[in-house]
């Protein structure tokens, strides 16, 4: 979403806090792999930008998900999220965390 708000890294301000979550989400997935595989980190990693990038755009721009198969494309995220969070929560809660 940063992306869209820099429009091509022509817009400064929102061009510095692009590049500053890009960063602090490469570092956060960098610690993530310290207590879990490589596989299961990078699926958490980019299912987390999936659904937010889905949700933060039909929040923030008004963009619709789907137009045909709306009912399918809840049932994807639905997914997504139902089976990424026992995994987030279960690194959280081992302490692997810290």
């Amino acid at each position: 979403m940063g992306l869209k708000y820099a429009q091509g890294f022509t817009r400064l301000v929102p061009s510095i806090i692009t590049i500053l979550g890009m960063a602090a989400s490469m570092i956060l997935l960098a610690r993530a792999t310290r207590s879990l595989p490589i596989g299961t980190a990078y699926a958490i990693w980019t299912g987390i930008g999936t659904v937010g990038a889905a949700i933060g755009g039909m929040i923030l721009f008004t963009q619709i998900l789907c137009t045909t198969f709306s009912e399918i494309c809840w049932d994807v995220l639905y997914v997504v999220v139902r089976h990424l969070t026992p995994l987030w929560l279960e690194f959280f809660e081992s302490g692997s965390a810290t």
